[in-house]
Formats: C-alpha cells, sequence, structure tokens
C-alpha cells in the first residue's frame, strides 16, 4: 500500500492512498464468493452461479461493499504506522470506484492533534495574592452563623414587616383572562425574599392575620412560572400566621452551643478557616494565571469538529 501524506494545516491531513491490485482482486473475490453462496439465481443452483453472473447483477453493490471495507482498514493502518493520532472519522474526497485491473486510489482528510511544542517558560514571573484576613471579615462571617441560627417566633398582633415568615392563602389571577391561574393555601415565604416579586411582597407589609391584600405586577416574558410569563398578574393574599426573627446573641453562650470553648475560640477558628478558604483560592487564581499565559505564548490550533462538539 502506498501513502502520500499532505499537512493542510496543523490540525488537517490529506491522505493520499494507493492499494495494490492484487489486494483488490482479493478483497473482490472474497465477496463473490460469499455472496455466491447466499444468492438465489434462475437457472443456477446456489453456490455454482458464474462470477459472470453474479457481476453481471450484483457488480454495483459488491464494489460498495468492498469499498466501504478497504477505506476504514487502510485508514487505520495507515495512522497506527504513522503514528498519526487522529480526531473523529476520515473524510472521503470525491467520488472513488474501483477500476478494473487498476489499483484502488482514494483521499481522505482527517483531523489530528496538533504537535505542541511549549516556548521557554524560565523566567515567567506571577503573582500570587497574600492572605490577609481582617477583623471585619471575621465578624462579617459571625454575624452570617447568627443569622442561620435564628429562630422565628409566632407575633399574631404585629404588623408584617421585611424580613418577617408569613403564612398566606394566595391566589394569581390573569387581567387578561380575568381566570386563576394558580393558588396555593398555607404557604410559607420571608416578606423580600422576591418569590413574587418585590412590588408584590411589599404590599403585605403593615399586614395583621386574618388580613387581606391585594397587588398586581406584570412579569417578564422569560419567567420561570410559565403560567405568569408576559402576563400582569393580580395575587390575592390572606396573612394566617406572623413570625418574627430573634436573633442569638454572639457571646460565650452562643460559642459553646456551636461546641467552641468561648467567643474567641470561635472567632480564631473562623479566621483560620477563611485564612485556608483565601490561599485555596489564591492558589487556584494563581494556576489560571500560569495556564493562561501558556496558552498566550503557545497558541494552539483546535480541530475543527471539537469546536463544533463542543457548540
Amino acid at each position: 500500500m502506498h501513502v502520500e501524506i499532505e499537512e493542510i494545516s496543523p490540525c488537517v491531513k490529506k491522505l493520499d492512498v494507493e492499494i495494490p491490485l492484487e489486494t483488490v482482486k482479493k478483497e473482490l473475490d472474497k465477496a463473490y464468493r460469499q455472496l455466491g453462496r447466499t444468492v438465489k439465481v434462475d437457472g443456477f443452483r446456489q453456490g455454482k452461479i458464474p462470477r459472470s453472473i453474479l457481476e453481471g447483477l450484483y457488480r454495483s453493490a459488491v464494489e460498495k461493499e468492498v469499498i466501504q471495507k478497504l477505506i476504514p482498514e487502510s485508514c487505520e493502518e495507515i495512522l497506527k504506522d504513522k503514528g498519526i493520532e487522529a480526531v473523529g472519522v476520515p473524510a472521503v474526497g470525491g467520488e472513488v470506484k474501483i477500476i478494473k485491473d487498476q489499483p484502488f486510489k482514494f483521499s481522505v482528510t482527517i483531523e489530528v492533534i496538533p504537535s505542541i511544542v511549549l516556548k521557554p517558560y524560565e523566567g515567567l514571573q506571577f503573582t500570587k495574592k497574600v492572605v490577609n484576613i481582617t477583623e471585619e471579615e471575621v465578624e462579617r462571617a459571625l454575624k452570617n452563623i447568627q443569622e442561620s441560627s435564628a429562630e422565628y417566633e409566632a407575633k399574631p398582633e404585629a404588623l408584617a414587616e421585611k424580613g418577617d415568615l408569613i403564612v398566606v392563602d394566595w391566589q394569581a389571577e390573569s387581567l387578561e383572562k380575568t381566570a386563576i391561574v394558580s393558588s396555593q393555601e398555607n404557604f410559607a415565604m420571608v416578606i423580600g425574599s422576591s418569590l413574587f416579586g418585590q412590588e408584590v411582597e411589599n404590599s403585605l407589609i403593615g399586614a395583621r392575620v386574618g388580613e387581606q391584600r391585594t397587588a398586581s405586577t406584570l412579569f417578564p416574558s422569560d419567567h420561570k412560572e410559565r403560567e405568569w410569563a408576559g402576563k400582569t398578574i393580580k395575587f390575592n393574599f390572606t396573612l394566617k400566621e406572623l413570625k418574627k426573627k430573634k436573633l442569638p446573641q454572639i457571646d460565650t453562650e452562643f460559642a459553646k452551643g456551636l461546641g467552641y470553648n468561648d467567643l474567641d475560640d470561635l472567632r480564631l477558628d473562623l479566621q483560620k478557616q477563611l485564612e485556608t478558604l483565601e490561599e485555596s483560592t489564591a492558589t487556584n487564581e494563581l494556576g489560571k494565571s500560569v495556564v493562561s499565559k501558556l496558552i498566550q505564548e503557545n497558541p494552539i490550533e483546535t480541530p475543527p469538529i471539537r469546536v463544533e462538539n463542543r457548540i
């Protein structure tokens, strides 16, 4: 088998292949023998049909079958022999056919992983962020723990405020169709969480348990609730429960409840956690900088099929 390799680009190579006539004849003989054992032709016993008759009846199909066998097998052999790492399936160029008493010739293009030769990287300089956790950051982390440890106390006589936990029955009515599109009973929510939109939730501020409130708003066409998307929805709320957030005191008892000896012990652990997190972030950012710089210094062409698959 003879092959000529042309580099179209760092990612694409063209193979011009010539398979010897002897190999082609061998494959054709094999294909006709197999065919002769399976087909039936009037006037001939199965398995005793002359080659000339089979060629007259099935030549096109047999040659197509042989071509579909020769091309991938020869390409696989060439790639292995030449040490070429192909991406995807070879693309056959133009019309291919078997010509009697001649070698079989065809061309294919293949996408390959380009060879990568890194430029010298000694001497490249990078900056890593110095980790320095401030007292403000520790206090912010402490406040977050306080918020997550908050409890809600029932305050049935109080007025609803932003941040309160309430339980409501609600109905959503489409003003365009004048029909209820959705509803729910005993729905728990925090005022200001924007589940229904800020404008609607603001209408609940100042309400008491047992009171009803109404508000309307136009939702964007891409809103996650399909029944509301692009529509003006009127909401009817009935406030059934009202609870106020109660934050725990940040003191020694608070720290002990979290498994620490005292408040200083808790603050020290928070500082260590923040330092570990910041150190990890700084290391990751440094790694990204190194990779980005290496890519910038060593541009690599990507095989088109990889780009298409990613898209």
